[in-house]
C-alpha cells in the first residue's frame, strides 16, 4: 500500500483553479438577500456549509497527488451540496 516507488502526480493548474472556483460562492453567500427564508429553515446548518465546502475542497486539493479518485469524489460531494442548497433555495420561494 505504501510503495516507496509510488510516483506522485503533480496537481494540474486546472484542478487548482477548479478548487478555487468551487470556493468562490462561499464568499458571496452572506451577501445574498434572497436567502433569508433558507437561512431560517436550515438554521445552524446554513452557517456551517461554507466551512464544510472549504474543508472538503482543501482535502480534495491536498489528496490529488496520491489519491485522485478520492479528490474527485470530494469534488462531486461538494457539487451535490451546492445542488441541495439550490433545490432548497428554490423550494423556499424565490
Amino acid at each position: 500500500m505504501n510503495d516507496p516507488e509510488e510516483k506522485l502526480v503533480r496537481r494540474p493548474v486546472w484542478f487548482t483553479l477548479l478548487c478555487v472556483l468551487l470556493c468562490v460562492p462561499n464568499l458571496f453567500m452572506p451577501l445574498l438577500s434572497g436567502m433569508d427564508a433558507l437561512r431560517e429553515a436550515l438554521g445552524v446548518l446554513y452557517t456551517y456549509i461554507p466551512l464544510y465546502v472549504s474543508v472538503s475542497v482543501f482535502c480534495a486539493w491536498y489528496s490529488y497527488e496520491r489519491r485522485r479518485e478520492v479528490a474527485w469524489i470530494l469534488i462531486g460531494v461538494v457539487l451535490l451540496a451546492y445542488l441541495a442548497m439550490y433545490l432548497l433555495y428554490r423550494s423556499y420561494g424565490v
